[in-house]
């Protein structure tokens, strides 16, 4: 049986959308040429074809799969978000919970996604300070360097230091 009888079987019993359908169809037919201007005879194009079509096809089902699960396990953890959050009162309080989940409060249980974002900009801070800080050059290269006393390594990195000046 061809890729393409199979893909017609799927859409007739529902497994496959006809949207899928539709697109497993342009992506084959566009990979047939591709093999065929490759110089293979049109049996071997549309078996190789038919490889990378369902190829495709299983990961990008797989894609969607792991999306939908990660989409689902940020569902449940926002909802339990949501029901750990007390109020200075001691009750619950849905409305402020949200908006803890985006911006700082410090009765939340949990770190809003504000505090998150500036935790990784410190961190790449952190970085890029000590990455100027080598190539920073101290006062006696810079003497050294009027006087072209300059090693190999100093070069190469002051220009580049230049560079983003």
């Amino acid at each position: 049986m061809s890729y393409k009888q199979c893909l017609a079987n799927g859409l007739n019993e529902g497994v496959i959308t006809k949207e899928q359908y539709d697109e497993q169809l342009e992506f084959l037919g566009m990979q047939e040429r591709y093999y065929k201007g490759q110089g293979l005879n049109p049996t071997e194009a549309s078996i190789k074809a038919a490889k990378d079509a369902y190829e495709v096809a299983r990961v990008t089902s797989k894609e969607k799969k792991r999306n939908n699960r990660l989409t689902m396990a940020v569902q449940i953890r926002l909802k339990k978000y949501l029901q750990q959050y007390r109020n200075v009162k001691g009750e619950e309080d849905y409305a402020n919970a949200a908006k803890a989940v985006y911006a700082r409060d410090d009765n939340a249980p949990f770190a809003s996604i504000e505090t998150l974002v500036q935790e990784e900009l410190s961190i790449v801070q952190k970085y890029m300070d000590e990455f100027l800080a080598q190539l920073k050059e101290s006062p006696l290269e810079k003497i050294g360097g009027i006087f072209g006393y300059k090693n190999k390594k100093k070069q190469t990195t002051s220009k580049f230091y230049q560079s983003f000046i």
